[in-house]
C-alpha cells in the first residue's frame, strides 16, 4: 500500500496541524486502524481514533480524525489545533507514538520510519532554513529539532559529560592526590598504537605540569605484544613505582594486576575495550563499557578515558578546565585513528582538536 504525508503546517507555537495519508487498496478495515479496538464494529473506525486522540493528546485544544472514500481505498486525515504555548515537536512526538501503536494501513516499521523522517525533515527545513537535501541528511543522523541542529552546527565544549559520571572516577582521583602528596612515583603503561601513545603523551605531559612524579612504559609491538605485561610490572618495580595507570589496555589483565599487587604496586585501569565477566583487582577501573557505569558515552577511545581522568582531576582540585583543553589535538587524533563514532561529545572533541 502507498502511504504519504500530503501536507502539514505549524507556523506558530500554538498553530494548526494537518496530516494526510493516502491509503492503499485493502480488503479489510484492519489495515486501516490495526489494533486500535479489537472489538470495533462498523466500517468507519474514525470515531474510535478521535476518542484515543482526545484522551491521550493533552497538548491539543481541538482534534479531528476521519477517513474519506470507501473501506478499500481512501484518505485518512488528522487535523487540529495545538494548545497555547505548546511547541510542535511535543505534539508530533505524542501523535506518532499513537500512530505507531495503531499501525495505520498495516505499513511496516521501515515504511513508517521513512514517513516520520520525511515529515520531520520538512519541519526541520522550515525551522533552520536549509535546502531539503540538508534537512534530510540531518534527520538521518538523528538531528530532528532546532536545538539538535544548533548543537550540531555549533559544537560547544560546555556540552560534554561530567567525568564524575564514570564509575570509579572519584577513587582514581583520590589515589592520584595521595600519590602527589606522598611524592610517590607513577608509571603510565600505554598500548603501542596511536590511541595508546596519544593517551600516554597527554597524561605524562599533564602530570608533569602538575608536579606529579611520573614516567612511562610502552611495550614493544613485536617482542612483548599487546596488553598490560609482566615485563612492564617488573620495570615499574625496579623503578620503585608504587602506582601503575594503564592506558588503552588492562581491562582483562586479571593475572597481571594480581602480580602487580603482589609487588605492592597499586593499579588504576583506563580502558575502553569490552569487559569480561571477571575484572582485575584494581584500585579503580575507568571504562564506560562496564555494565553498571552510568557514563553516557560508551564510544570513548582509550585516550578519551584518560582525558576524562585528567578532567576529573582538574575539577576536583580546582584547576582551570582550559588546562585540559591543551590536549584536545591528541584526543582528536586518538578518536579518528581508533575509528570511534564521531557523534555526541566525540564530535565536539574532534571539532576543537582539529582546530589545534
Amino acid at each position: 500500500s502507498e502511504m504519504c504525508i500530503r501536507d502539514r503546517y505549524s507556523d506558530v507555537p500554538a498553530g494548526a496541524f494537518y496530516y494526510a495519508f493516502k491509503m492503499g487498496s485493502r480488503k479489510s478495515k484492519e489495515y486501516y486502524l490495526g489494533d486500535l479496538m479489537s472489538d470495533a464494529v462498523g466500517k468507519d473506525n474514525s470515531s474510535l481514533l478521535n476518542i484515543r486522540l482526545k484522551k491521550e493528546l493533552d497538548l491539543v485544544s481541538e482534534v479531528n480524525a476521519f477517513i474519506t472514500g470507501s473501506i478499500d481505498c481512501g484518505l485518512f486525515i488528522i487535523s487540529g489545533k495545538m494548545s497555547e504555548g505548546i511547541v510542535f515537536e511535543e505534539l508530533d512526538k505524542q501523535l506518532w507514538k499513537i500512530l505507531d501503536e495503531i499501525k495505520i494501513s498495516g505499513v511496516g516499521d521501515q515504511k513508517l520510519k521513512a514517513l516520520k523522517n520525511l515529515d520531520t525533515s520538512q519541519h526541520l527545513q522550515k525551522e533552520i532554513k536549509v535546502p531539503k537535501v540538508i534537512s534530510d541528511l540531518l534527520v538521518l543522523r538523528g538531528i530532528r529539532t532546532f536545538s539538535d541542529a544548533k548543537n550540531f552546527f555549533r559544537p560547544d565544549l560546555k556540552n560534554v559529560h561530567d567525568p564524575f559520571l564514570m564509575k570509579g572516577m572519584k577513587e582514581a582521583v583520590k589515589r592520584i592526590n595521595r600519590a602527589k602528596s606522598q611524592n610517590e612515583s607513577i608509571l603510565l603503561f600505554g598500548d603501542y598504537d596511536v590511541d595508546g601513545t596519544s593517551a600516554v603523551s597527554m597524561m605524562y605531559t599533564f602530570f608533569k605540569d602538575q608536579n606529579i612524579n611520573v614516567n612511562y612504559f610502552v611495550p614493544d609491538r613485536y617482542s612483548e605484544g599487546y596488553g598490560f605485561s609482566k615485563q612492564g610490572i617488573d620495570y615499574a618495580f625496579n623503578q620503585k613505582n608504587s602506582l601503575i595507570i594503564t592506558l588503552d589496555c588492562g581491562i582483562r589483565a586479571v593475572q597481571q594486576t594480581t602480580y602487580a599487587n603482589s609487588k605492592n604496586i597499586d593499579v588504576i585501569i583506563c580502558d575502553h575495550h569490552n569487559v569480561a565477566e571477571e575484572l582485575p583487582n584494581a584500585i579503580s577501573i575507568l571504562n564506560p563499557k562496564q555494565p553498571d557505569c552510568l557514563y553516557p558515552n560508551k564510544n570513548l577511545s582509550g585516550c578519551g578515558v584518560g582525558f576524562k581522568f585528567i578532567s576529573a582531576y582538574s575539577k576536583y582540585n580546582n584547576i582551570k578546565v582550559e588546562e585540559t583543553y591543551k590536549y584536545l589535538d591528541l584526543l582528536a587524533l586518538s578518536l579518528i585513528a581508533d575509528i570511534m563514532s564521531l557523534t555526541g561529545e566525540n564530535r565536539i572533541f574532534t571539532f576543537y582538536g582539529l582546530k589545534k
